[in-house]
């Protein structure tokens, strides 16, 4: 395979994981409006909030030393809200397919958006080993079953 043939195939990849990226983003918006009508002005965005701490420490059972340290980790991961899906929407609108040099900005576009989105996944693919660091095996293992159904009550919705 040569590299012309490569990097279309990393074109189209990224660009269906943009488009797919909207598909997700709608059936979320309802929750994340909901995080804004209780308080909380980072909605869904926060992967680490004082909320979701207590939640963590009824759950999981976690002691005073454990909460305090999951604090530090979320210090240490603030949300971020610079890449959002919103303003990814808007760039790759104002792309004109009838422009002058309309492959080379839609290239371009699709190698920042592949790069935000590999920086997203790395942050938080760091922050939950953080987070494992502090759990037990056995806090880990409850985890993984909490993430597993909250994630299958939401495919059913």
């Amino acid at each position: 395979m040569n590299a012309m043939m490569k990097k279309s195939y990393l074109i189209i990849a990224a660009a269906m994981f943009f488009l797919a990226s909207f598909a997700y983003a709608g059936g979320h918006q309802d929750d994340h409006q909901k995080g804004h009508k209780n308080g909380c002005q980072q909605g869904h965005h926060a992967k680490l909030s004082d909320k979701r701490i207590e939640k963590m420490q009824k759950k999981l059972d976690l002691n005073e030393q454990q909460v305090s340290e999951l604090k530090v980790i979320a210090k240490q991961y603030p949300a971020d809200k610079k890449h959002s899906r919103k303003q990814a929407f808007k760039g790759f609108q104002q792309l004109d397919p009838n422009g002058k040099n309309y492959q080379q900005k839609l290239t371009a576009f699709a190698d920042q958006r592949a790069a935000e989105v590999k920086a997203k996944i790395l942050r938080h693919g760091n922050m939950r080993a953080d987070i494992y660091k502090v759990l037990t095996s056995d806090q880990q293992q409850k985890m993984q079953q909490w993430m597993k159904k909250k994630h299958k009550n939401k495919a059913g919705k």
